[in-house]
């Protein structure tokens, strides 16, 4: 369980996964992964993709770029979804990082903390007064 509004990350999965799609020809495979630690929430997504170059990566979270002008013309959008994205999971405190190498695909992650939860019920050893 995490202390995220469940709205808004479901924003960033979706938009990371819509980009996967956009990004990948119908042959290849889009994975979804979670990982949790007592810290933290922890989601990937990786394509199969085109991949992007090395030297874009830094502008990938800057307001409307986009790094591929023939990719983005074939696919359409606007070069916010990553902007709000990344403003989303530094909300909730978190990280969001990518990797790509060209013709490989690319990987999106992102984490967010986790909250402490405390149980709803006494453990089995405790006595409870009725």
């Amino acid at each position: 369980e995490t202390d995220a509004d469940g709205h808004r990350v479901g924003q960033v999965i979706t938009n990371l996964l819509s980009n996967a799609v956009k990004f990948s020809s119908q042959d290849k495979k889009i994975f979804l992964r979670l990982r949790e630690t007592p810290e933290w929430a922890e989601i990937d997504v990786e394509d199969q993709g085109e991949g992007i170059n090395e030297k874009d990566l830094p502008k990938l979270f800057q307001r409307f770029q986009q790094v591929d002008a023939t990719a983005t013309r074939r696919v359409g959008g606007t070069g916010l979804g990553l902007v709000i994205s990344k403003a989303i999971v530094e909300q909730h405190g978190g990280v969001i990082e990518v990797r790509s190498q060209l013709g490989e695909g690319t990987v999106f992650t992102f984490r967010i903390p986790r909250i402490a939860v405390m149980p709803s019920r006494p453990a089995e050893d405790e006595d409870v007064a009725a």
